[in-house]
């Protein structure tokens, strides 16, 4: 059986084609993403602005025609931080629906944290320690605290990378005083978060996809460390090398993230927020390495339809 999963986040639309095995556990067929920023410039009444609109249809447009290729028994697409949070909202889900066929349902940060968590649950063992994953997206950020199989908590913040630069606006390098600020914000905003940490002792921390995948990809360029696979769901960052990256990425312009080896375009303006973010969770608590799992919410949507079926 085929299956079509499709996550349409803020920044970015992602396809995903799935076969499973007896386990019933999936493998990628196909996968696809289109830069959509859908958040961008919103109307004053947090509404998707028209240009946002019309990337976002021609994105699923796209898919569709993608689509074609494969005999899926369903497609399933969800729709994440800057559709629920939008005012017309309910114009854009019937715009896709009306042009492709394909409803997109809107879910809320539990259920988006609870798909992240089946996903990374798939690609990593959380066995033996107590887990904090993370999944830094451009509306809004997800945390979950787990151990093995079992939840211990879970919340999704509206701090994506989108709102942050929308918000802040930093200069380009970011200042010192701009970091400084971004993370008095931060450290308000998740203090929920910091006493969950610290209540459940947490050890480990694992990045699900994302730019967890551009440290990868950076780290194998710039540092010559182990190549980014495709078919491969975890890997294991040094904190050293993690930090390295860190370090550059914080000091370098827009134009010099442009050029740089190992960072797809998409990310070239928010990779600054997703590290001081990451930067502040390991102030909490230091570790010596960083777990990243190449599944995510497609996955977990992909292990959450199989299981009811």
């Amino acid at each position: 059986m085929q299956l079509a999963v499709i996550d349409c986040g803020t920044n970015t639309f992602n396809l995903a084609v799935f076969s499973f095995n007896i386990n019933k556990q999936p493998f990628r067929l196909f996968s696809t993403r289109i830069p959509v920023k859908l958040g961008e410039n919103p109307l004053p009444q947090k509404g998707i602005a028209p240009p946002a609109f019309s990337r976002g249809l021609n994105a699923m447009a796209s898919f569709k025609k993608e689509l074609e290729r494969f005999t899926c028994h369903s497609t399933i697409a969800f729709g994440t931080s800057a559709i629920r949070d939008a005012t017309n909202a309910a114009d854009f889900i019937q715009a896709v629906l009306d042009a492709t066929g394909i409803l997109i349902e809107v879910i809320d940060g539990n259920r988006e944290a609870e798909l992240i968590f089946k996903g990374v649950a798939a690609a990593v063992d959380l066995n033996g320690a107590t887990n904090l994953i993370v999944d830094v997206g451009g509306g809004s950020t997800e945390f979950i605290i787990a151990s093995g199989q079992s939840i211990l908590w879970k919340q999704s913040f509206n701090i994506g990378a989108a709102r942050i630069l929308d918000t802040f606006k930093p200069s380009n390098p970011i200042t010192s005083d701009e970091i400084e600020a971004i993370n008095h914000y931060l450290t308000e905003m998740l203090e929920p978060l910091r006493l969950a940490m610290k209540q459940y002792k947490v050890e480990r921390l694992i990045g699900s996809s994302g730019a967890f995948e551009s440290v990868i990809e950076l780290i194998a360029e710039q540092l010559s460390g182990d190549p980014f696979e495709q078919g491969k769901s975890e890997f294991i960052i040094s904190a050293d090398n993690y930090y390295k990256i860190s370090d550059k990425m914080m000091k370098s312009t827009m134009a010099e993230r442009m050029e740089m080896k190992g960072l797809v375009a998409m990310r070239v303006d928010m990779i600054v927020i997703f590290f001081i973010k990451i930067n502040l969770l390991l102030k909490w608590f230091p570790v010596k390495q960083i777990y990243v799992s190449t599944y995510c919410l497609k996955e977990g949507a992909a292990i959450d339809y199989i299981k009811k079926i």
